[in-house]
């Protein structure tokens, strides 16, 4: 949560009510940072997605009974964030307003076309990927972007000079990205 929370800050979006959270588990990395992890490392990582999506699921039940219907929101996450937003997102039975993703990757990219549903495929999706990323290379992120782009119009890939942060120069992409979904939105609606 507190590595993201000055996106509302930098997007300028002030129209927007935001909710940061954090992952379910506590985590240290080998260098001595603790942050939290949606899922454990190998073997044990589909167990832990299955497990986070079910409180991520929840917590979207509840926030539509606050009236935050899930057309309204539009889901951030940052490396296994972003893994979470877009499990979340392409297994939905209802379209998001719109999902980014920085410096993530995509688990199982044929087991999310194979459960894709169609109205999750209205959803936008735009996943911003470092090519010098440390954590996760890139030859292997894009290879399952382009898996997935085959069957979703809606999905964006780009590659950007960055490594498994969240770049400053991300921010306006973000934001202009947010903005144009809004038009798209605002035409169907109309």
């Amino acid at each position: 949560m507190l590595g993201v929370r000055k996106l509302r800050h930098r997007l300028k979006l002030d129209h927007w009510n935001y909710l940061f959270m954090n992952a379910p588990d506590n985590w240290t990395t080998e260098s001595g940072f603790e942050g939290f992890s949606w899922y454990p490392k190998m073997p044990h990582v589909e167990e832990g997605i299955e497990r986070s999506l079910k409180m991520l699921r929840l917590l979207l039940m509840e926030l539509e009974v606050q009236g935050f219907p899930r057309e309204n929101i539009l889901l951030y996450g940052f490396s296994q964030g972003c893994v979470m937003s877009l499990e979340l997102a392409l297994r939905s039975p209802r379209p998001f307003f719109g999902v980014i993703g920085s410096s993530g990757t995509i688990f199982r990219a044929q087991d999310l076309i194979d459960q894709l549903k169609e109205q999750a495929m209205r959803t936008p999706i735009l996943m911003i990927h470092g090519s010098s990323d440390e954590m996760l290379e890139i030859a292997r992120v894009r290879s399952k972007a382009q898996q997935i782009q085959e069957f979703l119009p809606n999905f964006e890939f780009l590659e950007v000079d960055k490594k498994h942060n969240m770049a400053e120069f991300e921010y306006p992409i973000i934001r202009e990205k947010v903005l144009q979904w809004e038009e798209e939105h605002e035409l169907v609606a109309s």
